[in-house]
């Protein structure tokens, strides 16, 4: 006997829920407020540099001109101030969690909607350790 479910998820909807549950937790962090680019307090990194042992987030950092500068007609030439870099790198790590429901008549002897009240508690569990991890 052959079964239908339309109520099964495919592998590109769970992948829509995953994106959309990572969406709602970022906006949910305090940290987001001050996150931006990069004129922001927190830089956003998106990009990733692949090593032969892991992932690394390699950032350059540019520092701020410190030096006072010349004023009037005096000369700039030989004035001039050394721009300083440096650079950072920050191993990428993976954290998760989960939550699972009894079964199908569990779901159905209830009136709380499971798929949805657990995707709201993940994206403010992943909130707040996001939070955490910056404080």
């Amino acid at each position: 006997m052959a079964l239908t479910n339309f109520a099964a998820l495919t592998a590109d909807q769970k992948m829509v829920w995953s994106k959309d549950l990572w969406q709602q937790a970022r906006d949910l962090t305090f940290i987001n407020k001050f996150t931006g680019g990069s004129d922001a307090v927190v830089q956003r990194i998106t990009e990733l540099t692949k090593t032969e042992r892991g992932e690394l987030v390699i950032m350059h950092l540019l520092a701020d001109l410190v030096e006072d500068g010349v004023v009037g007609d005096n000369e700039r030439e030989g004035n001039e101030e050394e721009m300083k870099t440096y650079n950072d790198k920050i191993t990428i790590d993976l954290i998760s969690h989960g939550v699972r429901q009894k079964g199908k008549l569990a779901e159905q002897k209830t009136v709380v909607n499971f798929r949805e009240n657990a995707k709201d508690r993940l994206a403010y569990w992943l909130a707040n350790r996001m939070d955490s991890w910056h404080s």
